[in-house]
C-alpha cells in the first residue's frame, strides 16, 4: 500500500473504529440496550476525531461533509441515550422510588419516541458512503508525516485552547459551559490519537491525567440534562401529589447548587487541565 509509517497506524486506527462502529449499529439495531448504544455513540466520537486530524493535515478533506452520514445516526441515539442517562442518575441519588416513578415513565416513553427516529436513520444510512470515506483516507494516509502530525496537531490544540478562554468570559451561561466541554472532548480526540500514533513528543499518561478533566466536566453536563429534563416534566405534569411535586423541586435545587458550586471553581479548573496538556507535550505546545 506504501502507506507511510504515521499513516499506516492512522489508518489501522480508523479502519478498528469503523469495524466498531458497524459491531454496535447492528447490536443496536431495533433494541435500546444502555451499553450498545454507548457504544455505538463512542465509536461515532472517536471516527470524528479522526476525521478531525485529517482535516487537520490536509485542506481537500471536508470533515462535516464525511460526517454527516454518521452525525444524522448520532444526534437520535443521543437522545435515547439522554434518557437512559437521566434514569441512571436518578437512579443513583433518589432511593424514595416512589417520588421519581412518574418522572421515569416519561423517560422510557421518551426512549421509545426516539427509538422511531433512530430506527428511521438506521433504514436510511448507506454503508458506502462511510467505505468511500474510508479509501479516501488511506489515499492521504501515504503521505502523512510524523512532523506534520504533531505540527497540526498542536496548532489544533492552541486554537481551541484560545476558544475556551474566550468561552469563560460567559461561564455564567450554561451553553457556554457545554462548548468548553465540548472543545475539551476535541482536544483529548486529538491528543488520544497522537498516543495511538505512538508519537513520542506527547506523554501518554497525559490524557489519563486530562481523561479526569473530561469526566468531571462531563458528569457535571449530565447532571444539568437531568435537572433541565425534570424541571420541563414538572411543568407540563399535573402532578396532584404535592409530596412528590416538592420532591423533585428539591431534587431540581440541589442539582442547581451543585452546578454553581462547579462554575465558581470553572476558570482554575480549566487552567488546571490547560497545565496538564502543557506540561504532555516534550517540546513547548507554542510552535510559532
Amino acid at each position: 500500500m506504501y502507506l507511510s509509517v504515521e499513516g499506516e497506524k492512522l489508518y489501522a486506527y480508523y479502519k478498528h473504529f469503523e469495524k466498531r462502529f458497524f459491531r454496535f449499529l447492528e447490536k443496536a439495531k431495533y433494541k435500546s440496550r444502555e451499553n450498545d448504544i454507548h457504544e455505538f455513540r463512542i465509536s461515532i466520537k472517536k471516527i470524528k476525531g479522526i476525521y478531525k486530524l485529517i482535516d487537520l493535515l490536509t485542506d481537500e478533506f471536508d470533515n462535516q461533509e464525511h460526517l454527516l452520514p454518521i452525525k444524522r445516526l448520532f444526534k437520535p441515539a443521543g437522545k435515547i441515550r439522554e434518557s437512559q442517562v437521566n434514569m441512571l442518575l436518578l437512579k443513583k441519588i433518589e432511593s424514595e422510588k416512589k417520588m421519581t416513578r412518574h418522572y421515569t415513565l416519561s423517560q422510557k416513553c421518551n426512549v421509545k419516541k426516539y427509538r422511531k427516529d433512530f430506527d428511521k436513520q438506521i433504514q436510511d444510512f448507506s454503508p458506502k458512503e462511510l467505505k468511500r470515506t474510508r479509501q479516501i483516507i488511506k489515499n492521504y494516509c501515504k503521505v502523512f508525516t510524523r512532523n506534520q502530525i504533531i505540527n497540526k496537531s498542536k496548532e489544533f490544540v492552541q486554537e481551541r485552547q484560545g476558544i475556551i478562554r474566550d468561552l469563560l468570559m460567559q461561564k455564567d451561561n450554561i451553553d457556554a459551559i457545554h462548548k468548553i466541554r465540548i472543545t475539551l472532548k476535541e482536544i483529548s480526540a486529538i491528543l488520544g490519537l497522537l498516543v495511538e500514533l505512538e508519537v513520542e513528543e506527547l506523554k501518554p499518561e497525559t490524557l489519563i491525567e486530562l481523561k479526569q478533566y473530561e469526566d468531571d466536566i462531563g458528569l457535571w453536563h449530565d447532571y444539568v440534562i437531568l435537572r433541565e429534563s425534570i424541571d420541563k416534566f414538572l411543568n407540563r405534569t399535573a402532578y396532584e401529589d404535592i409530596e412528590k411535586r416538592l420532591e423533585l423541586s428539591l431534587l431540581i435545587e440541589d442539582i442547581r447548587d451543585e452546578e454553581n458550586d462547579f462554575t465558581a471553581t470553572l476558570s482554575s479548573f480549566v487552567e488546571g487541565a490547560f497545565d496538564i496538556i502543557e506540561k504532555g507535550f516534550t517540546t513547548p505546545l507554542n510552535t510559532t
